[in-house]
């Protein structure tokens, strides 16, 4: 400020009467600073006798000068913004029970919230980071409870807040904690597919179930389907994410590799290469129990709901994997997955697509 101070007074010298060149902005004067007009004119050169050593000051200080330009233009638009400004009520409540969750495979984050009274509606904000820069996305009506935010990009993280409009609609209510949304496949997911829809996706890969299963615990495709989706339901884990890794570690039921039709063993568990055979389970349940608790193993750090069958539960670094992305060791940023290289998750979350 000392030198826009320094530049009014060199200029009030050369004039003599400082307000015959420079209208002062009532918004910017308590700061010393002065508004444009003249002073463009005098840099322009249409007043050239009269204003010489004026002209001379204001192009030696023109960062100065264009410094409290800008500023007196900020001024200005603040003081004639002020009328639309929201501002935050206590008269208001923040809408409670917040939540953001992924949706879909890969693109949807749906919101919930509960409804404010006295709201005439509401308004999401998101942004890329937890403290980063929250832009408004979307105005909802009164009496809504969710919404979803679709088309978003693979690999992302994004941060929800929401905030209830009064129906002054300068009123708003504060904003609500930020939630976070990553757009991953989450492994620990308690999925609503059906042993129909898991069903007919075997079908349409022109696979026929193998004859071996009519004299066990899931003589049918349908009954075999249905024992994942309870098993994988028992742990908290995706019911589609265990099937379909089934059906890539076998080969859709026809095995054919190290591990063999009647070892019940569908995620290859102990297969580990040089001939090794894997484990063995009685059963086709608790075959596909183990698989499941293997799965949990890599999610999360939860204990089992079940008895442990896995074998090798305890070998798993626990909680290391806790997307589908990440099942690849090439594409988990921790080190770890369930195989060697990348691609292994990904070819699953396409895979998953096809079910319908």
């Amino acid at each position: 400020m000392a030198s826009a101070v320094s530049l009014s007074n060199q200029i009030s010298r050369a004039n003599g009467r400082v307000n015959e060149d420079f209208v002062k902005c009532a918004v910017c004067q308590p700061t010393g600073c002065f508004f444009v007009l003249q002073c463009v004119r005098i840099i322009n050169g249409k007043r050239s006798d009269k204003t010489k050593m004026t002209k001379n000051i204001l192009e030696k200080h023109r960062t100065v000068f264009l410094s409290l330009l800008m500023a007196a233009a900020v001024m200005m638009v603040i003081i004639l913004m002020q009328g639309s400004v929201a501002y935050a009520s206590n008269d208001i409540e923040t809408p409670e029970n917040f939540k953001a969750e992924k949706v879909g495979l890969f693109n949807k984050a749906k919101l919930t919230w509960d409804e404010s009274e006295d709201a005439s509606g509401y308004q999401i904000y998101r942004a890329s980071g937890k403290h980063g820069k929250y832009r408004r996305i979307k105005k909802i009506g009164q009496h809504k409870e969710s919404f979803t935010n679709s088309n978003l990009r693979k690999k992302a993280v994004y941060y929800y807040k929401i905030r209830a409009v009064g129906k002054n609609k300068k009123d708003v209510s504060e904003f609500s904690k930020a939630k976070k949304v990553v757009v991953k496949y989450k492994i620990s997911n308690m999925s609503d597919v059906t042993a129909a829809q898991l069903a007919r996706y075997y079908k349409k890969s022109g696979h026929r179930f193998p004859k071996y299963y009519k004299k066990t615990d899931t003589p049918t495709l349908k009954a075999f389907c249905q024992t994942y989706i309870d098993e994988a339901k028992a742990e908290g884990i995706d019911a589609k994410v265990a099937f379909v890794q089934a059906m890539l570690e076998t080969g859709w039921l026809k095995f054919g590799g190290d591990v063999s039709i009647k070892q019940n063993n569908f995620a290859g568990l102990g297969a580990v290469g040089g001939g090794a055979r894997g484990n063995k389970f009685k059963t086709v349940k608790i075959g596909i129990r183990a698989h499941i608790q293997h799965l949990k193993a890599y999610a999360n750090k939860k204990p089992l709901n079940n008895k442990c069958v896995d074998k090798r539960f305890t070998a798993v670094q626990r909680g290391c994997t806790p997307y589908v992305e990440w099942l690849g060791i090439g594409d988990n940023p921790r080190g770890y997955g369930w195989c060697a290289g990348s691609g292994y998750g990904y070819n699953i979350v396409k895979m998953i697509s096809r079910i319908r």
